[in-house]
């Protein structure tokens, strides 16, 4: 696209962003077939917005939306809001003259962005937006994308079509782009064939044989696998067909369409499609996503090496009660093996993936990987974070477990790989002892040395720059150090000391497990509800509060509060944003963690896919949240 019809879609798509915000009328417009019923079946991306108001509604009821408008938060979110409207000032002549306020009252039911592959021609982009038919605001915006369009050079043609449609086309001799404004519905397109289909099937006079996207067959089974329990339409929903968009996008680009030949060797030709849906406020939960990735069946290659299987997933012993999320996810190690052996050796030869192998960590080690190592396996692997005190930027740690089906086994070849490092460099690794458990990481001293060594090319740089001027305010980073042990049957590695001996801890009985957490039981019980008698392959839990919790506590933090003095003196938006916090600082804390309860999820395969669940409940009292 040019830059002679951008501010028309510019502007129209920044509404539709807006539009999801907690500021709005509730106006409703007249009632209209849905756009995957107008648009055609070769629609390759599709992302909706079901209808605003809505949308809105719900978005005011959530747990965001109550956060905003609770008297502890207000000084701060009008403030914010504030800045934002000065700052809008700067551009408002470019939207017409509008205020702000005027803007997010123009979006009034459904929102679409479509991506049409044709036969011949690049991909066409369609956009839906209803507006309320008797507001004059899209209408002065509409014109002022006009006058940018005219003021660059294009002209706008308007040509009324047999059934009375009047059809407009900006036209900067190239591509330009098709608008059409029907019963308070604008929609845009850069391709008159598209907005010539999308017309006549919403006058129910289409003759030809092309389908509608609400008849795919990928898009059917994958909006029927993320309905959910209510039939009520989501407020937000999203498909893509990845493969055939990639085809449209490479038409005509020899290099592209060859990389096309190796998919079936992947197995990424069995990637038929992947959409999903967004809903709040329902049932008692607060928001729920469901996405589906549809497969062929049977499945080869990457898609068999993702070999997920159902599993157990109680949290381990050793989780810490205080953890920001868990996840737990049960595969086949051994078919992972195995598909990444074939996908492999496809590229290269027969037994190339298992000489290299051979040579590389077998006759190395004096091992046999297969054997010893993944038939060491159980295939259950655990993700943990957790934050490590003080409020840093990276303060969040993570940890990497995985289950062992043999530990004595698995112990052997540890030993012969730590043997094989520290016959290298004997400085390498150092041997620990907390709580009676071993652990290793690198030497005491390792991680000090390394910031020195960072200060000190800083300090270089800044010699090399001819800068003599003090250092400014350095941003806190946790050093990290990385270490490793193998607790009852699970090996697992963690950047952060401090984590491990706090998982130590757990396991022992010294401190609280997620085992025997309130908030997990109850996201369990949740999802147990939803799947019935399926088991899940992967289980999530996470503690949001937690996260924001950090948030706020770097907000008011003394080294944030000089880091925007230092930036507010060469930055206009920095001051502004420094003036919000000083003059409407952020509450306490625990005074709003109840708007952040916990979410959970689970992903489950079956014969179409993968299917993918993410929720989270709806918030709690304030008294019943700080009894935790």
């Amino acid at each position: 696209m040019k830059t002679t019809y951008r501010p028309i879609f510019a502007m129209v798509l920044v509404l539709s962003l807006m539009a999801t915000g907690l500021i709005g009328q509730d106006k409703k417009s007249e009632p209209r077939k849905k756009a995957p019923e107008l648009l055609p079946d070769s629609t390759v991306a599709y992302v909706q917005v079901n209808d605003v108001n809505s949308l809105k509604e719900k978005m005011n009821e959530s747990a965001f939306g109550q956060m905003m408008r609770d008297e502890k938060m207000r000084p701060f979110v009008e403030a914010l809001y504030g800045e934002a409207a000065s700052a809008f000032d700067d551009v408002k002549e470019e939207v017409a003259g509008l205020e702000l306020e005027q803007l997010f009252e123009v979006p009034q039911g459904e929102i679409c962005f479509g991506l049409v592959a044709l036969k011949r021609e690049d991909p066409v982009p369609v956009f839906f937006i209803d507006v309320d038919p008797e507001s004059e605001t899209a209408g002065k915006l509409l014109d002022r994308g006009k006058e940018l369009a005219e003021a660059d050079g294009a002209t706008v043609e308007t040509e009324e079509l047999e059934d009375g449609l009047e059809l407009n086309f900006v036209n900067d001799g190239d591509e330009g782009v098709y608008y059409f404004v029907h019963e308070g519905t604008y929609v845009f397109s850069s391709n008159k064939d598209v907005i010539s289909y999308i017309w006549a099937q919403w006058q129910g006079t289409y003759e030809g044989d092309q389908k509608t996207l609400a008849q795919n067959r990928k898009f059917i089974t994958i909006m029927n696998k993320c309905r959910g329990k209510n039939d009520d339409p989501p407020e937000m929903a999203f498909f893509l067909d990845p493969i055939e968009m990639y085809k449209a996008f490479t038409r005509g680009n020899v290099g592209a369409r060859v990389a096309l030949a190796f998919l079936p060797t992947l197995g990424l030709d069995g990637l038929l499609g992947v959409g999903g849906s967004v809903v709040y406020n329902q049932e008692g939960y607060d928001s729920i996503l469901h996405a589906h990735i549809l497969l062929s069946s049977p499945r080869n290659g990457i898609f068999e090496m993702i070999a997920l299987k159902p599993g157990m997933n109680d949290p381990e012993p050793w989780v810490p009660k205080d953890c920001i999320s868990y996840m737990t996810a049960n595969i086949n190690a051994k078919k992972f093996m195995s598909e990444l052996t074939d996908i492999v050796d496809a590229f290269q030869s027969d037994g190339f993936f298992e000489q290299m192998i051979d040579e590389n960590i077998n006759q190395e080690i004096d091992i046999d990987f297969n054997e010893d190592f993944i038939g060491s396996l159980d295939g259950r692997i655990t993700w943990v974070t957790w934050m490590e005190r003080p409020a840093r930027l990276n303060s969040q740690s993570n940890l990497i477990a995985i289950k062992l089906d043999d530990v004595e086994k698995f112990e052997g070849v540890m030993k012969k790989v730590l043997d094989r490092i520290l016959e290298d460099n004997p400085d390498a690794l150092q041997e620990y002892t907390f709580e009676g458990k071993k652990y290793w990481g690198e030497r005491e001293g390792a991680a000090e040395e390394r910031a020195e060594r960072i200060e000190e090319f800083r300090r270089q740089r800044r010699e090399e720059r001819g800068d003599d001027s003090e250092p400014g305010v350095n941003v806190e980073i946790r050093q990290g150090t990385p270490v490793f042990m193998i607790l009852d049957d699970y090996f697992i590695l963690t950047e952060s000391k401090e984590f491990l001996k706090h998982i130590i801890k757990v396991n022992q009985g010294d401190e609280d497990s997620l085992a025997d957490d309130e908030e997990y039981a109850k996201i369990i019980k949740e999802m147990e509800r939803q799947l019935g008698t399926q088991l899940p392959s992967i289980t999530t839990f996470n503690r949001p509060a937690e996260s924001m919790r950090l948030m706020f506590d770097l907000a008011g933090s003394d080294n944030t509060k000089e880091l925007m003095n230092q930036g507010a003196e060469d930055n206009d938006y920095v001051r502004r944003l420094r003036d919000v916090f000083e003059d409407s600082p952020l509450p306490e804390f625990d005074d709003i963690k109840h708007y952040f309860p916990p979410a959970g999820g689970f992903v489950t395969s079956d014969d179409t896919g993968f299917h993918i669940m993410f929720f989270g409940l709806k918030p709690g009292k304030p008294e019943e949240t700080n009894k935790k």
